[in-house]
């Protein structure tokens, strides 16, 4: 009676330990092939490097109008933060050509480099116009001298948010 009992529940207790001790790592690698799937079907997106407040707004605004969007973010609380919003993202380093090629880069109708970092925007778009030449790069820039540089890098079109912001507040008065 023992025997059988302890063979009736060894199959349950090896099923339990299993689920618990790889359940969670299953349903995450199951998520990220699914992330990459979608990914993979777009065509004419955006990929937007950095979710701080700059590239959350520019995201925001893109997914309003209709666009798909991908989202390129090297710290793990703001791609985190991304796929709560319900984006696609790559977690790493908008610089480096395997997480923009993760992003469909060469598929993508723009780039957008969002990190408060000119410099680290202007290798976001040499690195993204080397895979995808034909896609529109847009840089955030941090001032007019930042901008020049951008734009001999390749970008083909440099947003210095100071400069935009106080345009819209002389604007409005």
């Amino acid at each position: 009676m023992i025997l059988t009992g302890l063979i009736g529940t060894g199959p349950w207790a090896c099923e339990t330990f299993v689920s618990a001790a790889f359940g969670g790592q299953i349903r995450e690698e199951l998520d990220q092939m699914k992330l990459h799937r979608e990914i993979a079907e777009l065509e004419s997106h955006v990929v937007v490097c950095g979710y701080g407040t700059f590239g959350k707004t520019v995201a925001a605004r893109l997914r309003e109008m209709g666009r798909d969007v991908v989202v390129v973010e090297s710290k793990e609380a703001g791609y985190q933060r991304a796929l709560d919003a319900d984006l696609l993202a790559v977690e790493g380093d908008a610089r480096r050509e395997d997480r923009l090629a993760d992003a469909g880069v060469e598929r993508a109708a723009t780039v957008v480099g969002a990190i408060d970092d000119s410099k680290v925007n202007i290798q976001i778009a040499i690195a993204a116009s080397r895979l995808s030449p034909d896609a529109k790069l847009v840089v955030r820039a941090g001032d007019q001298m930042d901008e020049a540089l951008a734009r001999r890098a390749g970008a083909d079109e440099v947003v210095v948010p100071e400069i935009v912001s106080g345009e819209q507040v002389c604007s409005g008065l």
